[in-house]
């Protein structure tokens, strides 16, 4: 220790563990980080996965605060799907045989917002995955559609007098895009398990990190051309064929990457 109390011992060793506090949370930060990118990722993964291909976009109401969207889904086998939500959250999915029970109530549901049926209303089930209640929202008459929870649908959209009215005259044109994209599943399909088998039998993973596997191979398949990947499909399919080759790419990436992991 010098004169003055200074001891350079003592320093040196309070210098070495501020350094090494401001390494550990350096660490501490880093890891943190990282964590948080890989459950984005993920998470960015897995809404992408339940998205649908060739989607159709309408308002469901005049001012634009619900909407309702019709496309093939991944995980039906490209069986086109209705999902009516609230813009900016998760909405109710209506399957094919509860969109038909929808329409076929139509006029039931528009008959009770406009006061010609409120005896002996209460609860409807379509094709045992979504369920209506009449109801009233700020004392006004109301439906609520529910997701069967058996199902994993446990959305929740409540519909007024004027949102379902506008729906009410969209009806026609619903049915015949949904209509128009049932003809489209088979031949989806088959592009889809084409450009499975095809990254199967001729992919290879470049980079040795499992977790860049998904980057990877969406960088592969875009470099594909689309026409060689499309040959396979009827040209009288009246198919988009190059939009669905990349929303295949976009939407099924973890399908593909899955099973490029379960074949090597």
């Amino acid at each position: 220790m010098d004169p003055y109390g200074y001891d350079s011992q003592e320093h040196g060793e309070m210098h070495l563990h501020m350094h090494n506090k401001r390494q550990r949370r350096k660490e501490f930060y880093s890891n943190y980080n990282k964590s948080h990118r890989e459950q984005q990722e993920a998470k960015k993964f897995k809404t992408e996965k339940s998205r649908e291909l060739l989607r159709c976009v309408y308002p469901a109401n005049p001012c634009g605060s619900k909407a309702i969207s019709i496309g093939l889904d991944p995980a039906l086998d490209f069986e086109p799907v209705v999902v009516l939500y609230k813009v900016g959250y998760p909405g109710v999915r209506f399957e094919a045989h509860a969109f038909d029970d929808l329409c076929a109530n139509a006029d039931f549901i528009r008959n009770y917002f406009q006061g010609k049926n409120v005896e002996g209303t209460g609860q409807l089930q379509f094709a045992n995955n979504v369920n209506m209640k009449f109801s009233t929202c700020f004392g006004k008459p109301s439906v609520e559609f529910t997701g069967d929870k058996e199902t994993a649908n446990e959305r929740q959209v409540i519909i007024t007098s004027e949102t379902w009215l506008y729906l009410y005259d969209m009806i026609p044109l619903l049915r015949r895009v949904f209509f128009t994209l049932g003809n489209a599943t088979p031949h989806v399909n088959q592009l889809y398990a084409d450009v499975v088998n095809y990254t199967r039998t001729n992919y290879r993973l470049k980079n040795s990190a499992p977790a860049c596997i998904l980057q990877d191979v969406k960088n592969y398949l875009n470099e594909l051309a689309p026409d060689m990947m499309t040959k396979d499909v009827a040209e009288d399919s009246g198919l988009d064929k190059t939009r669905v080759f990349y929303e295949i790419i976009h939407f099924c990436l973890y399908d593909i990457a899955g099973s490029i992991r379960l074949s090597q």
